[in-house]
C-alpha cells in the first residue's frame, strides 16, 4: 500500500514539472511577441530580424521534439529532462544578457 501511494507522489510531482515546463514554454513565445518593439530599440535591430528569430524558436522548438522523444528512450526521461532543463537555463540567461541580435538568435532560438 505505501509504495502505490510513494508512486502515486512521484506520477503527481513529474506531471507538475512537466505541465510548468510546457507552461514556461509557451508563455515564453508569448512575451517575445509582446516585447518586439521593445526588442527592437533595445537590440538597434529591425523588427524583421526579430520576427526571424521568433520564427527560428518555433521551428527549433517542432523539429526538436523528435529528437527529445528519441532522447527520452535511450538515457531515459529524468536525464533527458534534466539536460533540456540545463540547456534551456543557459539559452535563456544568453537571451536575458543579449547586447545585440545575433546573440538573442543564439541564446533563444537554438539553445
Amino acid at each position: 500500500m505505501q509504495n502505490n501511494i510513494n508512486a502515486s507522489k512521484i506520477g503527481w510531482t513529474a506531471l507538475i514539472l512537466v505541465s510548468l515546463s510546457s507552461f514556461i514554454i509557451a508563455l515564453d513565445s508569448t512575451f517575445m511577441n509582446v516585447a518586439i518593439t521593445n526588442l527592437v530599440v533595445d537590440l538597434n535591430t529591425t523588427v524583421s530580424a526579430i520576427q526571424v528569430i521568433i520564427t527560428v524558436y518555433a521551428l527549433t522548438m517542432a523539429s526538436l521534439m523528435l529528437l527529445g522523444g528519441k532522447m527520452q528512450d535511450v538515457v531515459g526521461r529524468k536525464k533527458a529532462f534534466l539536460a533540456g532543463a540545463a540547456i534551456y537555463g543557459v539559452g535563456t540567461t544568453v537571451a536575458a544578457l543579449s547586447i545585440n541580435a545575433t546573440m538573442l538568435l543564439i541564446g533563444w532560438s537554438i539553445l
